[in-house]
């Protein structure tokens, strides 16, 4: 009766214990269902947000997909609570793709602009497009909410280094243009010839022409020198243009001097001759057309010419009588002859303009 007992007693163990095993088992069987279930939901979700953040094609649209995605509280509860590490690998290279494409848009938009730049003239335009690209793109960058204050100062350091560099080619192109401006210089403006004058300001005029048509802005100060020097150089050859006319004015005046001389010796001997004589020595000065009658003057811009006798002149020189002229500028001279209250001003070739009669 007592080993009876026992046996009812271990075999009441057993039962309890069997249903005690099972209860465990099947909580744990449950709660690993539930777990996987939500790790299940968790992949999904994941998948989600990647096709939705491929499928966006504008940036700020992208921004949203992945701000939700970093903020999702069910992933994070994941995360924070049944995630494994192969589940945790799968969210992070997710993350990590989203994360490079904000990385690799900065990237490639300056790389974009650069190789633009690259395959053009490079002309100062070209520099300040590129800038102006550059910092526009510098602009987006500093409003950036998804990147980390590292990687937003690594490309804004690439930014900086490009701008620099478009800074550093307008630089160059403004010196090759100051170069070409000093070899435009006269050494010794005071002794320099008015040939020499006259072809600096051609080149100068010609380069500040052209460089205004590039960039008054960044040529200004260069623009400034040509055209002070332009002024310098006007107005030495102004000066010696004065001194030509000066100098001119006196040589036409020893030279009328001379030729009043002469007229008037010839004046004499033609009246103590024969009228054989007086007849041969009328035919003398031939006519207009053998510009053997002629004066100096000085024409702007011209210098020294010569000026051709009217045909009056000649028919009083072969008739023995004197003459004389002077320039009177505007490109005329005025002549006369001895014993006419007379005077006509005439253009170089002789041609009469205009009559004077006292």
């Amino acid at each position: 009766m007592k080993k009876k007992k026992i046996i009812i007693i271990v075999v009441s163990l057993i039962i309890v214990l069997a249903a005690v095993c099972g209860t465990i088992f099947g909580v744990k069987y449950y709660n690993q269902k539930k777990l996987d279930e939500k790790l299940s939901n968790g992949t999904s979700l994941i998948e989600n947000y990647t096709e939705k953040f491929n499928a966006s094609t504008a940036k700020k649209d992208k921004v949203v997909v992945y701000n939700d995605f970093v903020k999702d509280s069910e992933l994070k509860d994941i995360i924070d609570t049944c995630a494994t590490k192969e589940w945790k690998a799968n969210y992070n290279k997710s993350k990590d793709t989203m994360y490079n494409w904000f990385v690799a848009y900065y990237n490639d938009g300056i790389q974009s602009i650069v190789d633009n730049f690259e395959s053009t003239e490079k002309t100062i335009s070209d520099c300040e497009k590129m800038t102006t690209d550059l910092n526009s793109l510098k602009e987006e960058l500093d409003k950036e909410t998804v990147l980390t204050k590292e990687d937003i100062s690594t490309i804004s350091e690439k930014i900086t280094e490009n701008i620099n560099n478009a800074n550093n080619t307008i630089e160059e192109i403004k010196t090759s243009y100051t170069d070409k401006y000093n070899s435009y210089l006269v050494e010794d403006v005071d002794s320099a010839s008015k040939s020499d004058l006259n072809t600096a300001i051609e080149n100068l005029t010609s380069l500040s022409e052209e460089i205004s048509g590039i960039s008054e802005t960044h040529f200004s100060e260069l623009i400034e020198s040509i055209t002070n020097t332009i002024s310098e150089y006007n107005s030495k050859v102004e000066k010696i243009e004065e001194e030509e006319a000066a100098a001119a004015a006196e040589r036409a005046k020893k030279e009328a001097t001379a030729q009043t001389s002469s007229n008037t010796e010839t004046s004499t001997t033609a009246s103590n001759t024969t009228s054989t004589s007086t007849s041969s020595s009328s035919s003398k000065y031939g006519d207009q057309s053998s510009w053997s009658i002629t004066g100096y003057g000085s024409v702007p811009g011209e210098g020294l010419v010569t000026f051709n006798a009217p045909q009056v002149i000649y028919d009083a020189a072969n008739s023995g009588k004197t003459w004389s002229w002077s320039c009177i500028g505007d490109g005329y001279c005025c002549w006369s002859y001895g014993g006419s209250n007379t005077a006509w001003d005439c253009d170089r070739n002789g041609n009469i303009i205009s009559t004077y009669t006292d």
